[in-house]
């Protein structure tokens, strides 16, 4: 399951457009975390809405101390021609890092579109004062004339600026701008791509000028399979025209339900993509690696934790002696697996055989315990033979070990 890491309030659950399809709103977003975070703001149009009428002003991503909260500011542009209706959308805070597993999705804000109008260029007042000037001059019929003429303005390059800042400019020129949207991947959501008429030429004023505009490809939501079986996924993915890839999964197998998937349910993709599905999986053979080499081997999908070292004598000090599940079980995708080291160990010498003395010195100066058993009513004889040893020869054990000789 996701992480709320972040809480985020709205001051407004609805905001009112002005007469040119404007406004803006103020989200607050706070870090509830145990930690500090990195995140990323997310603007998401809900239902018909368009993420070209929304622009965060800041940066998108922002550095959250732990406890500290944000002030983001979205500003909303509707375009004229703009069916009348509702719409709404959401600020998320997602975390740089973790973008799967932690993002906390705000609250819905909506605004209510009616008939836009696009401010245009105030009546021109005849200058009537001119006429009276220019009849007294020699020139005043050339003057009128000229006065008369429509006025004309350049029209601006806003190709790669943000849909609201070109719309404010063309404004300034009093020109009449429209919007068309568009999916070319070539600029971020928001960006001018193409104008018409182009740059530099020279219009009358009011001359309405189309802007294309990028959007954000068409996406859809992933469902959550987790619990299903193939069957029932694939008929899920395929009304959402989304493809299905279970993994492991052999010709002859039957894996029962899904445990886990990729993407995670909820997060939004382009129609096509492919949602892996995770069943059961094998648990490797990690005996003899290093906790390095076997964090690599259980490839994100199991995880391992490490219990007191054991001693074995079969692989080295500090590589692991010992695993459960042990190796080609099949176990559920996230499955902990224990982990146990080689421990420091000393190998018991062969002592039969030895003097009680020799044996007594060979023990010793392997920082180990000993213990000497005799006959009734007999002391140590340190010229005597060994005759029994525990544990035995070659046994590895722990460094102060007691090991027990028999005399004869």
């Amino acid at each position: 399951m996701p992480t709320r890491i972040f809480a985020i309030t709205a001051a407004r659950d609805t905001v009112t457009l002005d007469n040119e399809g404007r406004a803006e709103v103020s989200f607050t977003a706070s870090n509830t975390g145990p930690k500090p975070i990195a995140g990323r703001a997310k603007l998401v149009p809900l239902g018909s809405a368009k993420a070209a009428w929304l622009s965060l002003e800041g940066e998108q991503e922002r550095n959250f101390a732990k406890g500290e909260a944000h002030q983001l500011t979205v500003n909303i542009a509707v375009p004229p021609g703009t069916p009348v209706g509702k719409y709404s959308f959401r600020l998320n805070i997602i975390s740089v890092e973790n973008p799967d597993d932690e993002f906390t999705e705000g609250p819905s804000v909506s605004f209510e579109v009616k008939e836009l109008t696009v401010a245009q260029a105030p009546a021109r007042k005849f200058p009537w004062w001119i006429v009276v000037i220019a009849g007294v001059l020699v020139l005043g019929g050339g003057l009128i004339t000229w006065l008369l003429i429509p006025q004309k303005v350049a029209i601006p390059d806003v190709v790669g600026r943000p849909y609201k800042e070109a719309v404010n400019d063309l404004n300034a020129k009093k020109l009449k701008p429209t919007a068309e949207e568009k999916v070319s991947r070539t600029q971020k959501p928001g960006i001018v791509i193409e104008q018409n008429p182009k740059a530099k030429e020279v219009v009358r004023v009011g001359t309405e000028v189309k802007l294309v505009v990028e959007i954000p490809p068409e996406s859809v939501a992933v469902p959550r399979l987790i619990g299903r079986s193939i069957k029932e996924a694939e008929e899920m993915l395929g009304k959402e025209k989304l493809l299905l890839r279970t993994e492991p999964k052999s010709p002859d197998e039957n894996p029962g339900n899904i445990v886990d998937q990729k993407p995670k349910p909820d997060e939004h993709v382009p129609p096509g993509t492919t949602i892996t599905a995770f069943f059961m999986v094998t648990v490797p053979d990690v005996i003899g690696l290093s906790f390095k080499e076997a964090e690599s081997k259980f490839q994100g999908k199991l995880e391992y934790q490490q219990y007191a070292p054991v001693i074995t004598g079969k692989v080295k000090i500090g590589f692991i002696a010992d695993q459960s599940p042990a190796k080609d079980q099949r176990v559920p995708v996230g499955t902990k697996v224990t982990l146990r080291a080689e421990a420091i160990s000393i190998e018991v010498p062969k002592l039969v055989g030895k003097t009680v003395g020799d044996a007594l010195g060979e023990i010793r100066s392997r920082k180990l315990h000993d213990e000497v058993i005799t006959g009734p009513n007999r002391g140590i004889d340190m010229w005597a033979t060994v005759v029994q040893q525990s544990p035995e020869f070659g046994t590895r054990v722990a460094p102060g070990a007691k090991v027990t000789i028999t005399q004869q």
